[in-house]
């Protein structure tokens, strides 16, 4: 996997064979790149197209070799197929992609009785009558839906995005009982036993087939999908509604970042929960800026039309301060809340400071 993702960013890198130099594509001056990016100063001169060959492998070789290799979990082939399918995005193949979000629901759902499917295999919004579903379901549900949605076909996502976040919901609150070991003796004959025997190997992650608990970063997971709820609602349908969504996104993410120790707490869990926040707090401040500009014209549209009577007609003050008062709360928000995205270290002695009295 890192190879295939280092693989992504050095993805059309070509080598100069006149002078034995790499070159990102942006650089080379031939057909197929008719604008090429001027060269930083100081850096040798930009290579030919006729002089160059590709210089490394493509990420496709990565990926379809694990992809067709025996051996891996479940889980690590629906991660495979998930970051595959985002490369073939990033390359505007979006029938390519398609189907490895296809790939990933079939990786997902293996050695599950499709006599009562996880998902309706035509909407894929979850089936409630199917049980709580596993991780590997949920994360190739999420990921088709987000796929949907940046593909422009929110009313298809809108409901699968609804059916997720009703089944994570209804989630245990509790994590599993954890397999206790036996406590081994430790007498000196042991110690010397266990200094020339081999490790024991750490237990194996999670195969992804099980439900997942509500801990902080499922917790976040549902933020995000309250943030994306009120994105397409905002954007489509009811503006209210999804600045209701929004402020409810910005509160979980908030309440689970001050619930945890920003020191020990899980890496994965403290990138979404603060990327939850911010982009929950951005939309929050675009929407309310976006509502008191609307609000502004339909008072200045109101006054223009009134007559001998505007002072019966006039549009009371309250929607205007409203909007004021809410961009002020926003503002104050991302104030407080800057402690929480930011990782904050207390700065190291002054020396200047042990010569003042």
């Amino acid at each position: 996997m890192l190879a295939a993702k280092g693989a992504e960013h050095v993805d059309g890198w070509v080598r100069d064979l006149a002078r034995n130099i790499i070159s990102p594509p942006e650089f080379v001056i031939g057909p197929s790149n008719p604008r090429p990016t001027p060269i930083p100063p100081g850096q040798p001169h930009a290579p030919r197209e006729e002089d160059c060959e590709i210089a490394y492998p493509s990420a496709d070789n990565f990926y379809m070799k694990i992809l067709g290799t025996k051996g891996f979990t479940s889980r690590q082939k629906l991660e495979a197929t998930l970051e595959y399918a985002s490369y073939m995005e990033f390359k505007h193949q979006s029938e390519g992609a398609e189907a490895l979000y296809h790939l990933a629901l079939a990786e997902a759902t293996q050695g599950v009785d499709m006599s009562q499917p996880p998902y309706n295999p035509k909407t894929f919004v979850l089936n409630e009558k199917a049980g709580l579903p596993s991780q590997n379901v949920l994360d190739a549900v999420t990921a088709m839906a987000n796929f949907k949605a940046r593909s422009g076909k929110v009313d298809a996502a809108l409901p699968i995005y609804l059916s997720l976040l009703k089944a994570r919901r209804y989630l245990p609150n509790d994590p599993p009982p954890t397999v206790q070991l036996k406590t081994k003796s430790h007498s000196v004959l042991d110690k010397v036993a266990k200094t020339f025997s081999q490790a024991d190997y750490p237990p194996p992650p999670p195969d992804g087939t099980q439900p997942p608990w509500r801990s902080r970063h499922e917790r976040c997971q549902e933020a995000s999908l309250s943030l994306w709820i009120g994105e397409i609602l905002f954007s489509t349908s009811s503006k209210d509604d999804g600045l209701s969504w929004t402020r409810d996104s910005v509160d979980v993410a908030e309440e689970q970042l001050r619930n945890m120790d920003l020191l020990t707490a899980d890496n994965a869990a403290k990138a979404t929960c603060r990327e939850c926040l911010s982009a929950g707090l951005a939309n929050w401040g675009k929407m309310v800026n976006k509502l008191a500009k609307e609000e502004e014209l339909q008072q200045a549209k109101a006054s223009t039309q009134s007559g001998v009577f505007s002072f019966w007609s006039a549009t009371p003050p309250s929607a205007e301060d409203r909007w004021t008062a809410e961009e002020a709360v926003v503002r104050e928000r991302v104030r407080r809340t800057r402690e929480l995205i930011e990782d904050l270290t207390p700065a190291g002695p002054n020396i200047a400071s042990l010569f003042k009295a």
